[in-house]
């Protein structure tokens, strides 16, 4: 059937292939050519341009990114911190007033979307997934009658978004035992599953961007700086040297004696003789042919990784307690990070995974009208919640200024009120004047007697 198709239908075959697959059966192996691999990826990784090219089998080696110490620690802080407020379904009256229903079957069902999660694991999982992969894909189990009974996370590793050239998305492959694609696979219905997407991918518009991508080569470095010191601690922080005689009037050894001498110096050094003396028969000069730790100064390679990664990620350096933000951390600017970070980050996630779960989970499968929406319960955020002793301070104010009543205050910072407290404090070396200057004593003219005889 390939053979009848028309020019412009094999084109549009050719451009709805996934990308790494159209380059794998391209190029038929392990190899890709460096020119077309930098082209579709160098406006979303930012590590393949032409001022170099990077290795794609390094990269191949790091996989998401998410085993990096750096990347862990951001992780945890986003997906903790995500995970505080709870879902809930919220609707407007007739009146024009909003009204929180704590116990809407999409609520209860996002308390324990299945006999194995909470919701703060399903949070943590789609924040995780969001930042790591650039999509989440939680699959919607139906019982008998087609109701949504269990909401269940699947790995994006292994789900691919299929389309057409009239759809964007028709159905999902999920391969349950990551095999090649078509061997295991199961094909899940587009309405049976939640597709949740951080930014898009250039390069195939039905998956989302994730944005650990675009820091795999700064990764790649902190792991090797990693490595590095491991290695040089493991040999007791002994770099590489040359031993070279310092007589070289008899010829110096030969070929035999100076493997001698290098065998007998790693059998010093090295293993479980670390450490231990070393006699040489000859005078011998010992030249450091590598750079001390101190030289590379391996603090600031790594320090490097670290903001990049918190930048992307959207984490202040600080509050995932890296190096990075430790130096210059007081206790004012970590509160006020936190804020920032809620704010900038937090809100805008759970506005986008709140309006998702709203058009793909609460209105065509519960029923739900265009006056209900999800939303996440950022009341109880401790980041948001605005702090006492300044709220008691601002409504103190408020009081003494003889602008805001007793009652109110006292509503404003959740004490009870009655009649008894509607009334105003002003002092009274102060009076009401008008707007030319003159007092103000009374709110009403004494009547005249032309009032009185009429």
């Amino acid at each position: 059937m390939a053979e009848n198709k028309s020019r412009f239908e094999r084109a549009l075959d050719w451009l709805n292939t996934p990308t790494d697959a159209r380059i794998r059966r391209e190029q038929k192996g392990l190899l890709i050519n460096q020119s077309e691999y930098s082209y579709l990826n160098q406006a979303v990784m930012g590590y393949n341009t032409q001022s170099g090219y990077f290795d794609h089998k390094k990269l191949a080696e790091l996989g998401d990114g998410t085993g990096n110490s750096a990347v862990i620690a951001c992780l945890q802080v986003l997906a903790t911190a995500f995970a505080e407020p709870s879902l809930l379904v919220s609707s407007r009256n007739s009146e024009g007033d909003y009204e929180r229903d704590m116990n809407h079957p999409l609520v209860q069902l996002f308390r324990r979307p299945n006999p194995y999660m909470t919701q703060q694991l399903l949070a943590n999982y789609i924040v995780t997934s969001l930042n790591a992969n650039g999509d989440s894909f939680i699959y919607m189990n139906r019982n008998n009658r087609g109701q949504v009974v269990e909401l269940v996370p699947l790995m994006p590793h292994l789900v691919e978004a299929k389309g057409n050239e009239n759809e964007l998305i028709t159905h999902y492959q999920y391969q349950p035992q990551g095999g090649v694609q078509g061997e295991d696979s199961v094909k899940i219905l587009k309405k049976d599953m939640i597709h949740l997407r951080q930014n898009v991918d250039p390069n195939n518009m039905r998956r989302g961007l994730a944005p650990l991508r675009g820091v795999l080569r700064e990764i790649a470095g902190d792991e090797a700086a990693g490595q590095y010191t491991a290695a040089l601690l493991h040999n007791m922080a002994i770099p590489g040297v040359i031993l070279s005689p310092r007589d070289d009037a008899m010829g110096g050894p030969t070929r035999e004696e100076a493997e001698a001498i290098s065998e007998m110096y790693k059998e010093k050094f090295g293993g479980k003789n670390r450490g231990a003396p070393m006699v040489l028969s000859g005078a011998m000069n010992v030249e450091v042919v590598s750079f001390s730790p101190d030289q590379m100064k391996l603090a600031e390679l790594r320090r490097i990784p670290e903001e990049r990664v918190a930048a992307v990620l959207g984490v202040p350096a600080v509050l995932a307690g890296l190096g990075a933000g430790l130096d210059a951390a007081t206790f004012n600017n970590t509160k006020e990070l936190r804020e920032f970070f809620t704010e900038s980050k937090l809100v805008p996630m759970w506005t986008m995974v709140a309006q998702e779960m709203t058009h793909q989970l609460l209105r065509p499968e519960f029923n739900g009208n265009d006056n209900q929406y999800c939303e996440f319960d950022v009341s109880n955020v401790r980041a948001l919640a605005d702090d006492k002793d300044n709220l008691y301070k601002r409504m103190n104010t408020a009081v003494q200024g003889g602008w805001v009543t007793i009652g109110e205050a006292r509503k404003v910072v959740g004490l009870e009120a009655d009649d008894r407290h509607d009334v105003y404090l002003r002092p009274l070396n102060m009076i009401q004047v008008t707007e030319d200057g003159s007092p103000l004593l009374n709110d009403s003219e004494p009547a005249t007697d032309n009032n009185n005889d009429e």
